[in-house]
């Protein structure tokens, strides 16, 4: 059906219309600002590459032969410390040994390897008793992670042969 009288077009809400004035002044701006920072931006290294170009012509050999001698200096020590921070100070572990060693015990043979952080104990003993003695010395301590008794064994003299393998906290 065809109307004859003309519909009133919907009025927009006043809060719609500012915004999107607010929108667009808002769009302009950063279109603006876009453009400015581009500008200083672009003036900014053009001035760090006069700088540069400055501090290149003041350099002489004898200077660039310092900083290139300063650099290797410096790539060397870096070097040393990282080799001396992976260094264990196995040295460390004798006089743990030697402190935590029984009266009537004495060890004949030691090794450490170091890459496996693991120390081989070999010795005598008065007996098993005092074996055992040594042991709970050991275990005690908290420089040693773990503790096994490998072999024990009595000699033609009636001492108590063993070895000890135990897994020290190296620095």
């Amino acid at each position: 059906m065809v109307e004859l009288i003309p519909r009133q077009a919907p009025k927009i809400p006043k809060w719609l219309n500012i915004l999107f004035y607010f929108s667009l002044a808002f769009l302009v701006l950063t279109i603006v600002s876009f453009f400015i920072l581009n500008s200083s931006i672009n003036g900014r290294q053009e001035m760090l590459e006069d700088l540069n170009q400055i501090l290149l012509s003041k350099k002489t050999p004898e200077r660039m032969a310092i900083e290139e001698e300063v650099l290797n200096y410096e790539k060397k020590f870096g070097d040393f410390v990282f080799l001396s921070e992976g260094h264990l100070e196995i040295s460390d572990i004798y006089p743990l040994i030697e402190e935590s060693t029984h009266p009537q015990v004495w060890f004949s043979q030691f090794t450490l390897a170091a890459s496996e952080n693991i120390v081989n104990l070999s010795g005598k003993a008065q007996n098993f008793e005092v074996l055992g003695q040594q042991i709970l010395i050991l275990e005690k301590k908290d420089f040693i992670r773990s503790l096994h008794l490998d072999s024990a064994g009595i000699n033609k003299q009636g001492k108590v042969d063993f070895t000890l393998t135990f897994s020290p906290f190296l620095k």
